[in-house]
């Protein structure tokens, strides 16, 4: 069972990994935060080159959302990193864009639909950087977020090519096909033993795969999966899987990850709230 599983981590000190000191193809979606505009203000918008559309350019298969108060000005500052993110992406420089991506995010109350094409650019953003994982968790939070969307088949063709890269089993109809017990067990400890040995693309892969497919220990992987994006210092990756972590429960790492999502946000510039305020 999935929790007899992770009591087995926990025993046998493979869980969470810990530092080793006290520590459309190519086009990046415009819409959501512009919805209310016409077609022609949008256009003469993208004409005076105050925001860029990308386009797909190509035909091959080819960081969260933290609380923020819902106020004019927030929804103005999230256009303003939404514009500057799609320049950069215009540009190819997918780095920066996700970051400013991520910036615009933090600025949208949680749940807004507004963050459907921000979360679908960072998707596109990590895709294009190789960085598959990520990638991958985009789109589906994405879907997760606008599961009605007129974009649902490239996102879902999306994820079950990433899947397919990161060697998931899927079915026919695009199900993840679920690992046994002793399988996942394997490729955990192969997360484990590559983030050791500071391999930590390989470790983040192994531990998706694992997410993806035995999802009974999935604190245990988001937080793993942090605590590697964080030593290659993509703070913005670390920074969505850290809060990913707390949103659904990551006791006994409660403090030290909220200590890392603080960490996070001041290497990426981001605003912190002091929850003693509230």
């Amino acid at each position: 069972m999935p929790e007899k599983m992770l009591q087995r981590f926990k025993k046998e000190n493979i869980g969470v990994v810990k530092s080793r000191k006290a520590d459309g193809e190519n086009k990046a979606a415009s819409g959501g935060l512009f919805a209310g505009m016409s077609n022609k203000q949008l256009q003469r918008m993208i004409d005076s080159g105050k925001i860029q559309r990308a386009e797909a350019t190509e035909t091959k298969e080819s960081d969260t959302n933290a609380p923020a108060a819902v106020s004019a000005g927030n929804l103005e500052t999230a256009k303003k990193w939404f514009e500057k993110a799609q320049k950069l992406y215009m540009s190819e420089d997918y780095k920066h864009a996700a970051q400013y991506y991520m910036r615009s995010l933090t600025y949208l109350p949680k749940g807004s639909k507004d963050g459907f094409s921000i979360l679908f650019n960072l998707a596109q953003c990590n895709r294009k950087l190789e960085r598959w994982p990520a990638a991958l968790e985009y789109y589906q939070q994405a879907l997760e977020l606008n599961p009605e969307t007129e974009h649902k088949d490239e996102v879902m063709g999306h994820i079950i090519a990433i899947q397919s890269r990161l060697g998931m089993d899927v079915s026919e109809n695009g199900e993840v096909v679920p690992l046994e017990k002793d399988e996942a067990e394997t490729i955990f400890y192969m997360g484990t033993a590559a983030f050791n040995e500071k391999r930590y693309d390989d470790a983040i892969k192994y531990y998706t795969q694992v997410l993806q497919q035995f999802p009974g220990v999935a604190v245990t992987c988001y937080i793993n999966i942090a605590q590697a994006n964080r030593k290659s210092g993509r703070w913005a990756t670390a920074l969505h899987y850290y809060e990913r972590a707390l949103q659904i429960g990551a006791d006994p790492y409660t403090e030290e990850i909220k200590g890392r999502v603080l960490e996070c946000k001041r290497k990426l510039g981001l605003p912190i709230v002091d929850d003693k305020k509230k």
